[in-house]
């Protein structure tokens, strides 16, 4: 609270700007995601689920006026909760991916993207899950569920909306 008890609104970061979201097309994609999950019983509750290392991925997509480009990052962490024969009741949790864990294939550009980033202070970029909706309502080991995941994706400490796709399916112990 600001003064007077009025609410004071987070500093702007005039820097970001130009990067991010406006000039830059940001899209977080879950390419391949399979998340673990302890089977099911047969009464409905909800699981604690995991990116599988190795077969998570994180991409983006970055337009600039010097030249498009893309990368990515296997180094994925976080947690997720749902229920796995009711998907469409909840799905809660965050991702992260450390900032130096990302590579576009040019190294020149990798650092001044750490750089830009400010990787030695946020060493995370990290999204946290607000809402989803999914294509079924029930997750199984034959078949995947398509998920369009709304949240918060925050960069360099600046939080911002952002609406990704994700594939889940159900895979044993």
């Amino acid at each position: 609270a600001g003064v007077n008890g009025s609410r004071t609104r987070p500093a702007v970061d005039r820097t970001w700007g130009p990067w991010y979201p406006n000039r830059v097309l940001l899209r977080m994609v879950l390419a391949g995601l399979v998340l673990a999950l302890i089977t099911p019983s047969a009464e409905a509750q909800s699981r604690r689920w995991v990116p599988v290392p190795g077969k998570s991925v994180v991409a983006f997509e970055a337009t600039h006026r010097l030249g498009d480009f893309r990368g990515s990052s296997d180094t994925v962490t976080g947690e997720f909760e749902a229920d796995p024969a009711e998907i469409r009741a909840g799905f809660t949790g965050t991702l992260r991916v450390p900032v130096a864990a990302l590579r576009t294939g040019d190294a020149g550009r990798d650092r001044d993207m750490r750089r830009l980033l400010r990787a030695d202070t946020h060493k995370l970029i990290r999204y946290t899950i607000g809402g989803s909706d999914a294509s079924f309502h029930v997750i199984t080991a034959t078949a995947d569920v398509l998920l369009t995941i709304k949240g918060a994706l925050e960069v360099r400490g600046v939080e911002r909306p952002l609406v990704f796709l994700a594939r889940a399916r159900l895979v044993g112990d």
